[in-house]
């Protein structure tokens, strides 16, 4: 069993980082604005702008997942499975499993995984492998409900290097703030589908780690507040994600016991620009064998649990024989999965 076809999908609206920083105008400084551009992106694509347009989340995966249904030459009553994994839907409940099963095919056996953030694409392979039958994944990274959301209304945003200067009393807000505009010019929004059955590209190993030490989930967080009408909020440690995340990834890397040189392509989640260099020097794997990961990142930005088949599904396309799909972050969790045709 294994994949065969993948495709991806984005919203119509797309924001440049020159066009989202004018938009948030005189109300970030200019430390600001360079924060936004050191990310590494260039644009990305919001279901939910600035400006408040909205675009279902359903509708973006569903058109993944006709895209991938019509590259792997089945039909709808073909499919005995559904798996999709979401950090955020178009409701907290039904869950967005439930709302896809009845666009393809209400007694579809469906699975709903939520919050598996940046490992949802190896957790999803892990559990297709077990079912029997042709097998449909979905995998969502449309979040701009969330942060872009978190954003629109802050005013006089500081940089770190100006938060530093403030009274101690003031600096939780005021990076609070910071990392609202960061996140919400770092995230775009996207989502990949793909048909898993007989044939086609398979794992041929794989492995996981959680919470190396118990409270390394508090590195990075999303939560729902109490008794304040269901206000969002995330907590990141920027400072610490490229270290913690490099350690997550080498720790994963070692249980697989694989010779990186045999490694074609590396499909590496796009935490952003500063991560992945630090991921890819504590690895020891040329930019160029991860070239898709900084390309995606630059294009889309990160797609949080839809970055890996992004990438994957463009490595495909290079021709990559075998490829090292790794992904860490929110968890605090690192897989990794080789996949070969």
């Amino acid at each position: 069993m294994g994949m065969i076809s993948i495709a991806s999908e984005v919203p119509k609206t797309e924001y440049t980082t020159k066009r989202l920083v004018k938009v948030f105008g005189g109300r970030i400084t200019g430390e600001v604005a360079k924060n936004i551009e050191n990310l590494g992106v260039k644009k990305r694509h919001f279901a939910f702008t600035p400006k408040g347009r909205r675009e279902k989340v359903s509708d973006v995966c569903f058109s993944a997942f006709r895209g991938a249904l019509k590259k792997s030459g089945l039909k709808k009553n073909d499919i005995e499975n559904l798996i999709v994994t979401s950090d955020a839907s178009d409701y907290l409940s039904p869950g967005l499993s439930g709302i896809l099963a009845g666009k393809i095919d209400s007694s579809i056996n469906h699975f709903n995984l939520q919050g598996m953030a940046c490992i949802a694409f190896p957790r999803s392979l892990e559990l297709a492998s077990r079912l029997e039958g042709n097998t449909a994944i979905v995998l969502s990274g449309v979040n701009s409900g969330w942060f872009v959301n978190q954003a629109r209304f802050l005013d006089d945003v500081k940089g770190p290097d100006e938060i530093k200067k403030l009274p101690a009393s003031k600096r939780a807000n005021e990076t609070r703030k910071w990392l609202a505009v960061i996140q919400a010019s770092l995230f775009g929004d996207g989502a990949s589908a793909i048909i898993w059955g007989k044939g086609g590209v398979n794992v041929k190993k794989s492995s996981s780690i959680c919470n190396i030490k118990e409270r390394d989930y508090e590195s990075a967080y999303f939560s729902i507040g109490q008794n304040d009408g269901f206000r969002t909020e995330t907590i990141a440690h920027l400072d610490r994600l490229g270290e913690i995340g490099s350690l997550y990834c080498k720790e994963a890397m070692a249980k697989m016991n694989v010779n990186k040189e045999s490694v074609g392509r590396w499909a590496l989640h796009t935490g952003s620009r500063k991560i992945l260099d630090s991921v890819t020097a504590e690895l020891g794997v040329e930019r160029q064998r991860a070239v898709e990961s900084y390309d995606v990142l630059e294009n889309y930005g990160n797609l949080a649990g839809a970055s890996l088949p992004f990438i994957v599904e463009r490595a495909l396309k290079t021709g990559a024989r075998s490829i090292m799909s790794l992904g860490y972050g929110w968890g605090f969790a690192s897989c990794a999965t080789l996949l070969r045709r």
